[in-house]
């Protein structure tokens, strides 16, 4: 199952990965021997797993790669939420007032400036 998460994004990912090299042979020649257009997509509908005992695990690999990127799909969308989130806190925080510098020399009072003497 390693294998298939991993090289799901492969077209023909079940020839192309380890995982059609771990099948033991009768289960190799079950999918090699399969015609795609024995396929009826309304008997998978209603049952996933009537192809199981013509294609060894196909309902659990189906099961895996959908469910594995449903998966990542919420795990990005946490992490963009988690991301929006962040920085909409950041825009509500009140922003601390930038302490001006002032650029003229403080005036002191009760003490005598030594440029105007009195």
């Amino acid at each position: 199952m390693r294998d298939i998460v991993q090289d799901m994004d492969i077209p023909d990912f079940l020839w192309e990965s380890g995982y059609f090299e771990d099948l033991n042979s009768d289960e190799r020649k079950k999918y090699i021997g399969f015609r795609c257009s024995d396929f009826d997509m309304d008997a998978y509908l209603h049952e996933p797993s009537c192809y199981d005992e013509r294609l060894p695990y196909f309902s659990i690999i189906v099961s895996l790669v959908v469910l594995s990127k449903y998966l990542y799909f919420l795990q990005e969308q946490e992490s963009n939420y988690y991301t929006d989130s962040i920085a909409s806190q950041e825009q509500a925080l009140p922003k601390e007032k930038e302490e001006s510098v002032e650029t003229t020399p403080a005036k002191i009072v009760g003490k005598s400036n030594p440029s105007n003497p009195r």
